[in-house]
């Protein structure tokens, strides 16, 4: 997938994603990326041999109970689904029984409504993606925001 192999990009979905940007500055140099707006994604060819990660997520994912219609994951697998790009979606480690040592077969407790619905979205993209799917939870992401004023900012994967 470098940029030797023009036949394949990078597509970050999302927009003012703390993580996004930085994926974005430190792969720039070294493979065919695009960053599209969620909104725009329909409007943008998806290859075969593309790899997409999506850092937007609808607003009500985090605070309300699940509902399909508000998983953007859901809605861009079921896009893909009609290639054979892959999936990398972005989940959360909040899934799991708080403890030292988390593993994928950790016992699984959701510690709230975003976690929650993290779940659902794994499990409902999963179904429709199978192999095609990569799931990354991610713990706490901190770090400085270049270009704005000096501020700590702490992602919204840590959103409680």
């Amino acid at each position: 997938m470098s940029k030797q192999n023009n036949n394949s990009k990078i597509i970050l979905i999302g927009y003012k994603s703390f993580l996004q940007e930085n994926l974005y500055r430190y792969l720039k140099n070294k493979y065919f990326i695009k960053k599209v707006k969620f909104e725009n994604i329909k409007e943008y060819k998806i290859n075969d041999k593309d790899t997409v990660i999506n850092f937007s997520n609808d607003v009500r994912f985090y605070t309300k109970n699940y509902d399909i219609k508000n998983d953007r994951n859901v809605y861009l697998a079921r896009l893909l689904s009609k290639t054979k790009s892959n999936f990398i979606l972005i989940s959360t480690r909040q899934i799991y029984k708080p403890a030292m040592n988390i593993t994928e077969k950790s016992k699984i407790k959701p510690m709230n409504n975003y976690a929650k619905n993290c779940l659902y979205s794994e499990k409902n993209c999963k179904k429709i993606l199978k192999n095609n799917l990569l799931i990354l939870r991610l713990s706490n992401v901190v770090g400085v925001d270049k270009g704005k004023k000096k501020k700590i900012i702490l992602n919204e994967f840590n959103y409680c």
